[in-house]
């Protein structure tokens, strides 16, 4: 696939190794430059990347060179038995400074876990600029810098640091006190694979823990087996997606959050004696195809930007392997969606044996909009945007005993116990008021529901989630009430009816 879509914006919290194996503490930086130098007169900057930043030319003798606090930094001095590297607190004069960070020393900041001085060898060093660092890099009136030691009074130069953006001011009287800084700890990761578009899910193959299907947003599923990426796919649905990239361009500066999003298979996979007997569900982005499932209301100009829909496939085994035969596609459910963002995308078998599927607001912002109503569909228990919906996916012909109502399109059950069976609002809600909840797992413990709900700005949040409970999108985020005008965050909304985070027996857990 040549179109190098990518999901934007968002925080995947329980994909983190999805394609990477956890190892020693090597934290990637973010600069890395290489000093040379003239003679004993000068340091020369001889590279750096990445190479779109702000840096002097090449070649530059001793440079002043621009740094950001909470940024990591490399440095490789080629020469570094004779010109050891110093960052300083620069005085007037070499007689003046105080070193920090030292090459051939031990500076008073190196052993500060945050900015973890590592020495890989061979003139290679790095740190990161912490806030700490930059205000001992000024103490006593003088300037971010650095210099080599034993040539201090020649070869010696500046930095020009720049501080991020501040956070936004805490609302008087809100629980948010400061920005969570980096952690002291850091992993190093492997590659398993490479040549893949966006992946965003993984699935361990239900036979052999060793193999793992990789869902690329792209429209296709990997293989890995035993760390081996194999051929052929398990599965190929580019043909049926919509179109991918948001600005057209098909470019590596496009994105979009539509496409494959979701792969699991049913509990009986295994189990000749099972409906589920080699089924495999997937949630994909489609062009509109007739009428949905589930809409909402657009005005008579406007139209729905694609279909949201999930999909009962037959797999067969292929070299060691499943791989989905693609002529036997079902159709389980199909969803309007009026926006190309906000897509949820994930599917999940639970413990209790039933699929969940993660559902998105709708798109734009604020859950506003064309096809958002007056009040969004995060709290509109009459649109199954925003929401954890929980059905049994299999053919009801398939399962003549089940006492679970059959779905209106004929194609599902529905949990006899879902929370709005037999009341007002949409019978396959598990539970709403969320805007984006882009990944969820069950705790293999507990079985709890954990979901990562993506903010709209300023706060993100991870929610335990119960049958039937409201999540408060879009009438707050996290604990705090929200203002769909103007993007904002206010007071702590105490609401009853409302969950922050998740159950209250469970909230001692987060």
């Amino acid at each position: 696939m040549s179109t190098p879509t990518v999901r934007q914006c968002f925080c995947p919290l329980f994909m983190v190794n999805i394609l990477l194996i956890a190892g020693a503490t090597a934290q990637p930086p973010d600069v890395t430059w290489t000093f040379g130098n003239v003679g004993f007169s000068s340091y020369r900057l001889d590279a750096f990347s990445p190479s779109d930043i702000d840096f002097p030319a090449i070649g530059s003798q001793d440079p002043t060179l621009p740094l950001e606090v909470g940024k990591r930094y490399e440095i490789t001095v080629t020469i570094e038995q004779v010109h050891p590297l110093e960052i300083i607190a620069k005085g007037s004069s070499a007689g003046q400074d105080v070193v920090l960070l030292s090459m051939a020393v031990t500076g008073p900041l190196e052993s500060d876990p945050n900015i973890n001085w590592i020495e890989h060898g061979q003139g290679r060093v790095s740190f990161t600029l912490t806030a700490d660092l930059y205000a001992a890099m000024q103490q006593g009136g003088r300037i971010p810098g650095y210099r080599c030691r034993p040539h201090q009074t020649t070869m010696r130069g500046n930095f020009s640091v720049t501080e991020p953006e501040p956070e936004p001011e805490p609302v008087e009287g809100a629980p948010i006190v400061e920005p969570i800084g980096p952690s002291p700890l850091a992993v190093d990761v492997e590659p398993m694979a490479t040549g893949l578009t966006s992946p965003v899910g993984m699935v361990v193959d239900p036979v052999d823990p060793n193999v793992f299907y990789i869902v690329d947003q792209s429209g296709v599923v990997w293989v890995i087996s035993h760390g081996v990426l194999q051929e052929p796919l398990m599965l190929d649905i580019r043909d049926r997606l919509v179109p991918l990239g948001f600005f057209g361009t098909m470019d590596v500066n496009d994105f979009d959050e539509r496409g494959l999003l979701g792969l699991d298979f049913h509990p009986g996979f295994n189990d000749p004696n099972s409906p589920g007997y080699r089924r495999v569900y997937t949630y994909s982005s489609q062009p509109v195809d007739g009428p949905a499932d589930f809409t909402v209301e657009l005005p008579a100009d406007a139209e729905m930007n694609n279909q949201s829909v999930v999909t009962e496939w037959q797999a067969l085994t292929w070299g060691g392997f499943f791989q989905v035969d693609p002529c036997s596609a079902r159709e389980v459910l199909r969803i309007d969606e009026p926006e190309f963002n906000h897509d949820g995308g994930h599917i999940e078998f639970g413990p209790d044996g039933y699929l969940y599927i993660a559902l998105g607001d709708g798109g734009a912002g604020n859950d506003d909009g064309p096809g958002h109503g007056p009040n969004g569909n995060g709290q509109n228990i009459h649109t199954i945007l925003g929401s954890i919906v929980r059905i049994d996916p299999l053919d009801p012909a398939s399962t003549p005993d089940s006492n679970d109502p059959v779905s209106a399109n004929s194609a599902y059950r529905i949990p006899a116990d879902n929370p709005f069976v037999g009341k007002d609002g949409i019978d396959e809600l598990f539970a709403y008021g969320l805007r984006n909840p882009y990944q969820f797992s069950f705790d293999h413990t507990t079985g709890d529901l954990i979901v990562a709900d993506v903010g709209q700005g300023l706060v993100e949040e991870i929610d335990i989630v119960t049958k039937g409970g409201n999540y408060g999108w879009r009438l707050k985020e996290g604990s705090f009430l929200f203002d769909p005008n103007g993007e904002k965050i206010g007071l702590p909304l105490d609401d009853p009816n409302l969950i922050d985070r998740g159950a209250v027996k469970n909230r001692d857990r987060l």
